[in-house]
Formats: structure tokens, sequence, C-alpha cells
């Protein structure tokens, strides 16, 4: 997956879209701080856990999300990459619900 993100950034650079190709970059950094090497069902738990109790961290998720689908055991990557998109959802009302000073309002 890094490869095409990196020829991705790099086509955005030439293209002058320098603001696209940072988030790319940012997105890659992202997924390495977020996930490292994903290689056991607790790695992926102990990543979302983080990314969403103690992180908030949207970026994050989908960063797991995207390393989940080609997990070797196809049927729990498919899980990760729901539970992922539940736990963005759930990230996106939360910010609906925060006034300007980041405090929930109910």
């Amino acid at each position: 997956m890094n490869k095409y993100l990196i020829k991705l950034a790099d086509h955005l650079d030439k293209k002058g879209l320098h603001k696209e190709a940072d988030y790319v970059d940012w997105i890659m950094k992202k997924a390495e701080e977020a996930s490292g090497e994903l290689k056991s069902h607790a790695d992926f738990i102990r990543a979302i856990t983080d990314a969403f109790m103690y992180k908030e961290d949207k970026e994050m998720l989908i960063a797991i999300q995207a390393k989940a689908k080609p997990f070797d055991d196809k049927e729990f990557g498919e899980e990760v990459y729901k539970l992922c998109d539940e736990l963005i959802g759930r990230l996106d009302y939360m910010e609906e619900l925060r006034d300007d000073g980041g405090r929930y309002t109910w």
C-alpha cells in the first residue's frame, strides 16, 4: 500500500498539488505511528483502542482500517474494517456535540 501512496504523493507534487501531497505523506506517517506492524489480532485491538479511546484520532482509525483489508485472516480484517468505520462515524458525531471550547454540549 505504501508504494502506491508514495506514487500518489509524487504525482500530486508534479501536478503542483503540494498541499494534497503533504496530506498523503501525513496519512502515511499516521499509519506508521498508529499501526506499525499489525501482525496479530491483539495488535489490531490495541491500535483501535488507542486511536478511539485515548486519542480520539479519526485519521489513525482510517490508517488502521486501510491495513485491515489485506490482513491474513480475511474475516477478522473485514470486521476490523467495519468496526473502524463505525468508530469514525461516532467520532464525527462526538465532534458535532462539542462547543467551541471543546466541551460536550448535550
